[in-house]
Protein backbone atom coordinates (compact mmCIF):
# COMPACT_ATOMS: atom_id res chain seq x y z
CA UNK A 1 0.00 0.00 0.00
CA UNK A 2 1.58 3.53 -1.01
CA UNK A 3 1.37 6.16 2.02
CA UNK A 4 0.30 9.32 1.12
CA UNK A 5 2.60 12.00 2.63
CA UNK A 6 -0.36 14.25 5.33
CA UNK A 7 1.62 17.10 4.75
CA UNK A 8 4.68 19.02 2.51
CA UNK A 9 8.37 18.01 3.33
CA UNK A 10 9.63 20.71 5.30
CA UNK A 11 11.35 23.59 2.95
CA UNK A 12 15.13 23.51 2.24
CA UNK A 13 18.12 24.14 -0.08
CA UNK A 14 20.30 21.09 0.74
CA UNK A 15 19.47 17.55 -0.23
CA UNK A 16 18.72 15.62 3.26
CA UNK A 17 22.09 13.53 3.07
CA UNK A 18 23.96 16.94 2.40
CA UNK A 19 21.88 18.28 5.72
CA UNK A 20 22.73 15.35 7.69
CA UNK A 21 26.68 15.65 7.06
CA UNK A 22 26.71 19.06 7.97
CA UNK A 23 25.02 19.47 11.16
CA UNK A 24 26.46 16.39 12.91
CA UNK A 25 29.84 18.09 11.75
CA UNK A 26 28.54 21.24 13.33
CA UNK A 27 28.33 23.44 10.05
CA UNK A 28 25.66 25.56 9.19
CA UNK A 29 22.76 23.93 7.74
CA UNK A 30 19.52 25.36 6.07
CA UNK A 31 17.32 23.76 8.93
CA UNK A 32 17.62 21.07 11.24
CA UNK A 33 17.70 17.27 10.18
CA UNK A 34 14.19 16.17 10.82
CA UNK A 35 13.70 12.38 11.99
CA UNK A 36 11.98 10.90 14.96
CA UNK A 37 12.82 8.22 17.31
CA UNK A 38 9.03 5.82 16.77
CA UNK A 39 6.22 4.75 18.19
CA UNK A 40 5.18 2.06 20.52
CA UNK A 41 3.35 -0.35 18.19
CA UNK A 42 0.04 0.45 20.22
CA UNK A 43 -0.21 3.67 18.84
CA UNK A 44 -0.58 2.24 15.41
CA UNK A 45 -3.75 0.61 16.93
CA UNK A 46 -4.85 3.39 19.15
CA UNK A 47 -3.88 7.03 17.88
CA UNK A 48 -6.53 7.88 15.92
CA UNK A 49 -4.40 9.74 13.20
CA UNK A 50 -2.72 6.31 12.34
CA UNK A 51 -5.96 4.00 12.42
CA UNK A 52 -7.56 6.23 10.29
CA UNK A 53 -5.02 6.43 7.64
CA UNK A 54 -3.85 2.97 8.11
CA UNK A 55 -0.14 2.94 9.50
CA UNK A 56 0.77 0.65 10.81
CA UNK A 57 4.94 0.53 11.67
CA UNK A 58 7.33 3.45 12.26
CA UNK A 59 8.65 3.34 8.22
CA UNK A 60 5.08 4.09 7.27
CA UNK A 61 4.80 6.42 9.75
CA UNK A 62 8.00 8.37 8.22
CA UNK A 63 6.25 8.65 4.83
CA UNK A 64 3.24 9.84 6.20
CA UNK A 65 4.79 13.09 8.31
CA UNK A 66 7.38 13.30 5.10
CA UNK A 67 10.49 13.18 7.42
CA UNK A 68 14.20 13.37 6.48
CA UNK A 69 14.74 9.97 4.51
CA UNK A 70 17.56 7.88 6.81
CA UNK A 71 18.66 4.49 6.29
CA UNK A 72 20.67 2.08 7.92
CA UNK A 73 22.53 -1.29 6.70
CA UNK A 74 22.81 -4.00 9.23
CA UNK A 75 24.46 -7.63 8.81
CA UNK A 76 23.96 -10.94 10.24
CA UNK A 77 25.73 -10.31 13.46
CA UNK A 78 24.59 -12.45 16.40
CA UNK A 79 22.94 -15.86 16.95
CA UNK A 80 22.33 -17.38 13.52
CA UNK A 81 20.23 -19.62 14.03
CA UNK A 82 18.25 -18.55 17.06
CA UNK A 83 16.25 -20.47 19.82
CA UNK A 84 12.86 -21.59 17.91
CA UNK A 85 10.03 -20.18 19.88
CA UNK A 86 7.13 -21.77 21.54
CA UNK A 87 4.68 -21.86 24.32
CA UNK A 88 6.09 -23.78 27.49
CA UNK A 89 2.77 -23.09 30.22
CA UNK A 90 -0.12 -21.12 30.14
CA UNK A 91 -0.34 -19.41 33.44
CA UNK A 92 -3.85 -17.35 32.61
CA UNK A 93 -3.60 -13.70 32.16
CA UNK A 94 0.38 -15.28 31.08
CA UNK A 95 2.01 -17.25 29.21
CA UNK A 96 5.42 -19.00 29.74
CA UNK A 97 7.51 -19.14 26.54
CA UNK A 98 11.43 -19.76 24.98
CA UNK A 99 11.91 -17.04 23.07
CA UNK A 100 14.70 -16.57 20.32
CA UNK A 101 17.49 -15.74 22.77
CA UNK A 102 16.81 -18.83 24.38
CA UNK A 103 15.48 -17.55 27.52
CA UNK A 104 12.37 -18.56 29.64
CA UNK A 105 10.33 -15.49 29.65
CA UNK A 106 6.63 -14.64 30.88
CA UNK A 107 4.27 -12.25 29.10
CA UNK A 108 1.06 -11.11 28.55
CA UNK A 109 -1.50 -12.82 26.74
CA UNK A 110 -2.56 -9.73 25.10
CA UNK A 111 0.41 -8.66 23.73
CA UNK A 112 1.03 -4.76 25.15
CA UNK A 113 4.04 -3.71 26.15
CA UNK A 114 5.28 -4.55 29.28
CA UNK A 115 8.64 -5.07 30.66
CA UNK A 116 8.91 -9.50 30.81
CA UNK A 117 9.85 -11.23 33.35
CA UNK A 118 12.77 -13.39 32.56
CA UNK A 119 12.62 -16.93 34.09
CA UNK A 120 15.84 -18.74 33.45
CA UNK A 121 18.49 -18.87 30.46
CA UNK A 122 19.52 -21.55 28.08
CA UNK A 123 23.10 -20.29 28.49
CA UNK A 124 24.64 -20.09 32.12
CA UNK A 125 27.52 -21.90 32.29
CA UNK A 126 30.92 -22.36 30.07
CA UNK A 127 29.40 -25.85 28.95
CA UNK A 128 26.14 -24.29 28.08
CA UNK A 129 27.86 -21.63 25.82
CA UNK A 130 30.27 -24.45 24.22
CA UNK A 131 27.52 -26.32 22.87
CA UNK A 132 25.66 -23.08 22.05
CA UNK A 133 28.18 -21.41 20.31
CA UNK A 134 29.46 -24.52 18.19
CA UNK A 135 25.31 -24.14 17.06
CA UNK A 136 24.63 -20.70 16.84
CA UNK A 137 27.73 -18.93 16.15
CA UNK A 138 30.13 -19.98 13.38
CA UNK A 139 31.53 -17.82 11.29
CA UNK A 140 31.82 -17.55 7.64
CA UNK A 141 28.31 -19.26 6.81
CA UNK A 142 25.99 -18.86 3.80
CA UNK A 143 24.34 -17.30 6.61
CA UNK A 144 26.02 -14.26 7.35
CA UNK A 145 26.93 -13.09 3.25
CA UNK A 146 25.91 -9.51 2.47
CA UNK A 147 24.21 -9.59 -0.87
CA UNK A 148 26.02 -6.39 -1.95
CA UNK A 149 24.68 -6.10 -5.15
CA UNK A 150 21.39 -4.87 -3.31
CA UNK A 151 22.76 -2.82 -1.42
CA UNK A 152 24.74 -1.10 -4.34
CA UNK A 153 21.59 -0.03 -5.89
CA UNK A 154 19.61 0.61 -2.92
CA UNK A 155 22.42 2.89 -1.68
CA UNK A 156 24.71 4.33 -4.71
CA UNK A 157 27.41 6.85 -4.20
CA UNK A 158 24.90 9.79 -5.94
CA UNK A 159 21.99 9.56 -3.21
CA UNK A 160 20.21 12.38 -1.54
CA UNK A 161 19.81 10.89 1.86
CA UNK A 162 21.86 9.57 4.55
CA UNK A 163 23.06 5.37 5.27
CA UNK A 164 24.94 4.64 7.99
CA UNK A 165 26.48 1.11 9.14
CA UNK A 166 24.84 -0.44 12.05
CA UNK A 167 28.00 -2.07 14.16
CA UNK A 168 26.13 -4.20 16.26
CA UNK A 169 26.60 -4.54 20.20
CA UNK A 170 29.60 -5.94 22.38
CA UNK A 171 27.22 -6.80 25.59
CA UNK A 172 24.00 -6.06 25.41
CA UNK A 173 22.91 -8.66 23.08
CA UNK A 174 24.96 -11.07 25.93
CA UNK A 175 22.39 -9.68 28.25
CA UNK A 176 19.80 -10.58 26.65
CA UNK A 177 20.92 -14.11 26.09
CA UNK A 178 21.88 -14.34 29.86
CA UNK A 179 19.61 -12.34 31.49
CA UNK A 180 20.98 -8.74 33.60
CA UNK A 181 20.90 -11.42 36.83
CA UNK A 182 22.44 -13.63 34.71
CA UNK A 183 25.04 -11.27 33.28
CA UNK A 184 26.04 -9.79 37.03
CA UNK A 185 26.47 -13.52 38.03
CA UNK A 186 28.93 -14.23 35.06
CA UNK A 187 30.93 -11.34 35.64
CA UNK A 188 32.52 -12.81 38.70
CA UNK A 189 31.84 -16.78 37.89
CA UNK A 190 32.69 -16.92 34.69
CA UNK A 191 34.41 -13.97 33.14
CA UNK A 192 36.29 -16.03 30.67
CA UNK A 193 33.47 -17.15 29.08
CA UNK A 194 32.26 -13.88 29.29
CA UNK A 195 35.31 -12.17 27.48
CA UNK A 196 34.81 -15.20 25.07
CA UNK A 197 31.43 -14.02 24.36
CA UNK A 198 32.50 -10.62 23.71
CA UNK A 199 34.94 -11.55 21.58
CA UNK A 200 32.66 -13.68 19.56
CA UNK A 201 30.45 -10.64 18.86
CA UNK A 202 33.43 -8.15 17.97
CA UNK A 203 34.29 -11.07 15.42
CA UNK A 204 30.72 -11.17 13.88
CA UNK A 205 31.09 -7.80 13.46
CA UNK A 206 34.09 -7.17 11.69
CA UNK A 207 33.52 -10.09 9.47
CA UNK A 208 29.99 -8.20 8.24
CA UNK A 209 32.25 -4.40 8.25
CA UNK A 210 35.12 -6.06 6.19
CA UNK A 211 32.03 -7.07 3.15
CA UNK A 212 30.44 -3.52 3.30
CA UNK A 213 33.13 -1.17 4.43
CA UNK A 214 34.25 -0.33 1.12
CA UNK A 215 32.05 -1.03 -1.05
CA UNK A 216 29.23 1.29 0.04
CA UNK A 217 30.24 5.38 0.94
CA UNK A 218 28.34 5.01 4.50
CA UNK A 219 27.64 8.54 6.19
CA UNK A 220 27.63 7.15 9.71
CA UNK A 221 27.71 4.50 12.12
CA UNK A 222 25.12 3.10 14.59
CA UNK A 223 25.15 0.74 17.72
CA UNK A 224 23.41 -0.64 20.08
CA UNK A 225 23.71 -1.68 24.18
CA UNK A 226 20.98 -0.66 26.33
CA UNK A 227 23.26 -1.22 29.69
CA UNK A 228 22.48 2.16 31.51
CA UNK A 229 19.97 2.62 34.01
CA UNK A 230 18.97 4.96 36.64
CA UNK A 231 20.99 3.06 39.04
CA UNK A 232 24.50 2.57 37.17
CA UNK A 233 25.32 0.55 34.32
CA UNK A 234 24.83 -3.02 34.16
CA UNK A 235 28.07 -4.59 34.40
CA UNK A 236 31.47 -3.49 36.36
CA UNK A 237 33.23 -0.05 34.64
CA UNK A 238 36.30 -2.34 35.22
CA UNK A 239 34.74 -5.09 32.77
CA UNK A 240 34.11 -2.81 30.35
CA UNK A 241 37.34 -1.29 30.27
CA UNK A 242 39.46 -3.87 30.26
CA UNK A 243 37.43 -6.03 27.68
CA UNK A 244 34.63 -4.54 26.16
CA UNK A 245 36.48 -1.11 25.03
CA UNK A 246 39.76 -3.26 23.13
CA UNK A 247 36.76 -4.64 20.53
CA UNK A 248 35.61 -0.95 20.32
CA UNK A 249 38.87 0.48 19.56
CA UNK A 250 39.41 -2.42 16.76
CA UNK A 251 36.08 -1.68 15.31
CA UNK A 252 36.53 2.32 15.38
CA UNK A 253 39.69 1.43 13.48
CA UNK A 254 37.78 -0.32 11.01
CA UNK A 255 35.56 2.80 10.56
CA UNK A 256 37.74 4.99 10.80
CA UNK A 257 40.07 3.54 7.74
CA UNK A 258 36.89 4.16 5.22
CA UNK A 259 36.58 7.53 6.38
CA UNK A 260 33.67 7.07 9.35
CA UNK A 261 34.15 9.67 11.73
CA UNK A 262 30.59 9.50 13.08
CA UNK A 263 29.28 6.80 15.25
CA UNK A 264 26.70 6.74 17.86
CA UNK A 265 26.21 3.78 20.26
CA UNK A 266 22.49 4.05 22.15
CA UNK A 267 24.12 3.12 25.53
Amino acid sequence: MSITPCRPQWKGTLTGRERFRRQMHWLPVDRSFNMEFGYWQENFREWDIFVDNHITSNAEADLFFNFDRISSVGGNVWMSPPFAPRILEDRGSTVVALDASGLWVERPKDGHSTIPIYLRSSIVTPDDWQREKELRFQRGGANRQVDLESLRQSYPPGRDFPVGVNCGSMIGVIRNMLTFEGLAYAIYDYPEMLEDMVETACLLVEDFLDQVLGQIDFDFASGWEDICFKNGPAITLDFFQQVVVPRYQRIGDKLHRHGINLWYTDC
